[in-house]
């Protein structure tokens, strides 16, 4: 079963990776090694729970990553994305990487969530990554609440 930070991942680095337009350029690529070393971050967070003490110590650290990966998934949306060869590049570089960071991440998060306490931790970082904007989805997303 995958958790809901693991698609959140997924999904924003899909969305870093999917062709788009023309002219992006090194800020896509930083944008990219950011995503990266946020995930590796979490990782080395989550090896480090081992039991219910350790596991609300790093839930503050969980959270200000998830706040960053909300951050950069603002950033990404934002940035222009690269041309069909940029893309490309960037694919070969960073594909293998982010396979073996996000099915790290996965091994980790299950582990982690049969450890007492160890699924509010990983909470922490779904939930900050997850949170929206206020005011994000404009007046369409306002209608829609009524």
């Amino acid at each position: 079963m995958r958790t809901g930070i693991v698609c959140l991942t997924a999904a924003l680095v899909l969305v870093a990776l999917a062709p788009g337009g023309e002219g992006a350029g090194s800020g896509y690529e930083a944008l990219l090694k950011d995503f990266y070393a946020t995930l590796g971050r979490v990782n080395k967070i989550l090896s480090g729970i081992t039991d219910k003490d350790s596991a609300a110590a790093a839930g503050p650290g969980l959270k200000k990553e998830g706040v960053h990966l909300r951050d950069l998934r603002k950033k990404s949306l934002q940035v222009k994305q690269p041309d069909k060869a940029e893309k490309d590049r960037l694919e070969k570089l960073y594909r293998e990487k982010f396979d073996e960071v996000l099915l790290k991440l996965q091994l980790e998060t299950r582990r982690v969530k049969t450890i007492p306490g160890g699924a509010e931790a990983v909470k922490e970082i779904a939930v900050e990554a997850g949170k929206k904007d206020k005011g994000a989805r404009g007046k369409k997303g306002d209608k829609e609440k009524k």
